[in-house]
């Protein structure tokens, strides 16, 4: 198998990993960091030969149009976890501020005086 097919076939695999919907998220992405640093040493090494383009390849436009399902799903695992922390820091936020509920009152002399006006 050359480098070409090596490739398309890691890009399958990879947008397929990506596709499919896993509870062990944190499994999946280091299966798909595994693959993306594959595909880099794949990649070096078309690099290497310069004598062939992709572009030259029979499955060029395949392997394009799979290139951006990559990039989309990419980003969608991206929005996903960056929605999760976004809730979770949310979510931390609200428990230090129910823990600290009277932190922000101000009491002098056994009286209660609220800020507003």
């Amino acid at each position: 198998m050359d480098a070409i097919d090596r490739l398309f076939s890691c890009s399958e695999t990879l947008l397929n990993v990506l596709q499919h919907e896993n509870d062990d998220r944190d499994g999946k992405v280091q299966h798909v960091l595994q693959l993306i640093d594959e595909r880099e040493k794949i990649i070096e090494e078309i690099k290497k030969k310069n004598g062939y383009q992709l572009k030259d390849h029979p499955k060029a436009r395949k392997f394009v149009e799979m290139e951006n399902n990559i990039q989309k799903e990419m980003h969608r695992l991206y929005e996903e976890i960056r929605s999760d922390l976004k809730k979770w820091t949310e979510k931390k936020k609200l428990q230090k501020m129910y823990i600290n509920l009277f932190e922000q009152v101000e009491i002098s002399d056994g009286r209660f005086y609220d800020k507003k006006q």
